[in-house]
């Protein structure tokens, strides 16, 4: 009984302590911001690690995309997190390794995408992802489907910035 009390008590803590992150997050700073910049940055923060695991790192940006009014810390924050889950996702694969960092313009929107060919979500992890709480995340590390509180943060400051976050 004091083991099984022990792990729920570690498990109520970290959620607490996610919830109290989530609700950290500031209020954007904006400027004048090249979004392929900033994807190219928070990459680079993770290029050595993914090279050593031997993911192949495909950049397929659009150059002419125009400036945007943005945080670009808080931007690079959502990248590093999606490069991040990319990671691990790649992480529980044996070959064929690769993760593309994409950009382009649809209309008035710019999109930047990360896709991995790592094992990919069910329906239901896809359902959860944005979960801050999600249970797949409870034991502490990324689930398999990456979601919990980094994509949960991430998708705030995307929803601060005007856009949307897809988990496909």
């Amino acid at each position: 009984l004091a083991s099984a009390l022990r792990v729920e008590a570690r498990r109520a803590a970290r959620i607490a302590a996610r919830l109290l992150a989530f609700a950290a997050q500031r209020p954007p700073e904006r400027a004048r911001t090249d979004v392929n910049r900033v994807a190219l940055d928070a990459l680079e923060l993770r290029r050595h690690a993914l090279r050593a695991e031997g993911v192949d790192i495909a950049l397929e940006l659009d150059y002419d995309l125009p400036p945007t009014w943005a945080d670009a810390h808080q931007l690079q924050q959502v990248l590093l997190n999606l490069v991040t889950n990319a990671e691990h996702a790649l992480s529980l694969v044996s070959d064929g390794r690769r993760l593309v960092l994409r950009s382009r313009r649809d209309g008035d929107r710019l999109l930047v995408s990360v896709v991995d060919s790592g094992p990919g979500m069910s329906p239901e992890e896809v359902a959860r992802a944005l979960d801050p709480v999600d249970p797949l995340a409870a034991g502490g590390g990324v689930p398999a489907g990456g979601g919990g509180l980094g994509l949960s943060i991430s998708d705030g400051i995307v929803r601060e910035h005007g856009g949307r976050l897809v988990v496909e």
